[in-house]
């Protein structure tokens, strides 16, 4: 190239030499060990080639490394909202659960206001007041019986969820704990001295005479109603058993139980006396289902055996 360069005249040879110059890059490398520099000669051309191709890389890596970060972010957001929506789901399980057993309940205790003819005025009046000076009455269907029912206290409401839970654990448990609830447990022992009759002075209950004292027991498992004085059968127990079964305990000398008080076949719930409108100590016993008088001879398994 020297060789060349010579036979140029002197204006020509150095503009080739500046042209040539601004078309490429010279680049010398000097290494530490002293050895010998390296030099090397890159075209403008290659050179601003090479420098785009590294903005394009660096640009790049920097959207990549931007869509990296984003789409981490949306993985991580779509986890925590995968869990959200599964606790809400197992939420909302609860939740129809909880509205199908409050359903129940409702269903169960609008059957208890129906069968004992409570009403919202007289129930809100019961909750505000434990004591019952003068009980409100309960009207009886009159499709149910030939002649007008003896007046009767409505007993307060009571929570069916808290104060009937054995109650209704007992009908999913089965049959045996079902007939423990069922009134047929003569609630003393005495003599019979009136029976049931709907006839005439409709008598809806037995009445028997026992020794002043004498224990009375509740005839089923239940859940104490009512325990309080009335006009007409004085010192006065009403259980409620279940399935719509209700009993009556009147003329008592005195109450040992109060009200919603669980109690169980045989439990001793009262002494047997004569107040209200009584003329000699005995027990005043009646059986109600679904708003109906029953027969106590026909549940009570004692009168089956005489």
């Amino acid at each position: 190239m020297m060789n060349w360069l010579a036979y140029l005249p002197g204006k020509k040879k150095a503009e080739h030499v500046t042209r040539s110059h601004r078309k490429s890059l010279q680049i010398l490398v000097i290494p530490d060990d002293q050895t010998e520099p390296r030099h090397y000669q890159i075209s403008m051309r290659k050179y601003k080639f090479l420098r785009a191709a590294a903005v394009l890389l660096a640009v790049h890596v920097l959207l990549g490394g931007l869509a990296y970060l984003q789409w981490a972010r949306l993985a991580a957001r779509y986890s925590d909202l995968r869990e959200v929506n599964e606790q809400l789901v197992e939420n909302s399980k609860k939740v129809y659960e909880l509205a199908a057993v409050f359903q129940k309940i409702e269903e169960t205790d609008a059957k208890l206001r129906s069968a004992l003819g409570l009403n919202d005025e007289r129930r809100s009046a019961a909750l505000e007041s434990d004591a019952i000076l003068d009980p409100p009455r309960r009207a009886i269907p009159m499709e149910s019986v030939i002649a007008p029912r003896p007046e009767r206290p409505r007993p307060v409401e009571v929570n069916l969820g808290e104060k009937l839970g054995f109650l209704q654990q007992s009908r999913e448990i089965g049959i045996h704990e079902y007939l423990r609830s069922l009134p047929t447990y003569l609630p003393v022992a005495g003599v019979l001295t009136r029976n049931y009759s709907e006839e005439g002075a409709a008598h809806y209950g037995i009445d028997i005479a026992a020794a002043r004292g004498s224990s009375i027991s509740a005839a089923g498992d239940g859940v104490v109603l009512f325990s309080g004085w009335t006009q007409d059968l004085g010192n006065m127990v009403i259980i409620y058993h279940g399935d719509g079964f209700f009993t009556y305990y009147g003329h008592n000398q005195r109450n040992l139980v109060t009200r919603s008080t669980p109690v169980r076949k045989g439990d001793q719930i009262a002494l047997l006396g004569s107040s209200g409108e009584s003329t000699a100590p005995h027990l005043h016993f009646e059986i109600w289902k679904d708003g109906v008088a029953l027969n106590p001879a026909d549940y009570i398994l004692a009168f089956a055996r005489m």
